[in-house]
């Protein structure tokens, strides 16, 4: 949980006698720095895996079907780094075509004014169907692959390839202690 300001600005705050506080007020212990930010992260990932969001999940999926496909072509070996920045890219484009629609929907609330247009979601939906057509929900869609292609592709890159090299260091770990 994060909270900005001194214990003077969240007085009202119910569990405030619970949380930490320097002698001048600020509140401390909660973001401690990059490396704790890290670990954490890479705690909670190794406890949930890489299907906590949609990207995840298509990326998932793509990484089992290439392992089924070296299974029945061993000939055909693929550098980890260059099957994550393939996959990455497509699970990125894929899951930004997919959520499009919400992001338009979304928009289209946000940006409404003054003058409310829509009841509601449903209501939005109903007459963005019936006004623009189907094909309305998917604007937009071609810039946000084109952002989150080459992003995704980059980032499960990295991933796998820092993945590997942590492997190989509790490998070299395990192998070096004492049993």
């Amino acid at each position: 949980m994060q909270i900005q300001g001194t214990s003077s600005s969240w007085s009202s705050f119910i569990s405030r006698n619970s949380v930490p506080v320097k002698a001048r007020g600020d509140m401390y212990g909660y973001y401690t720095g990059n490396l704790e930010c890290f670990r954490l992260d890479a705690q909670y990932r190794k406890s949930k895996g890489r299907k906590d969001s949609m990207l995840g999940n298509v990326y998932e999926a793509l990484k089992d079907l290439t392992n089924e496909g070296k299974k029945k072509f061993p000939q055909f070996g693929v550098n980890s780094s260059i099957e994550g920045l393939v996959l990455g890219g497509l699970a990125g484009g894929l899951s930004a075509y997919l959520t499009t629609p919400l992001d338009v929907l979304k928009t289209r609330l946000q940006v409404q004014g003054t003058t409310i247009k829509y009841k509601g979601w449903l209501d939005e939906v109903g007459q963005i169907w019936r006004k623009e057509g189907p094909e309305f929900f998917f604007r937009g869609s071609v810039p946000m692959v084109m952002w989150y292609l080459p992003a995704s592709a980059l980032t499960f890159m990295a991933v796998e390839s820092l993945e590997r090299v942590s492997e190989r260091k509790v490998r070299k770990t395990t192998m070096l202690s004492p049993t």
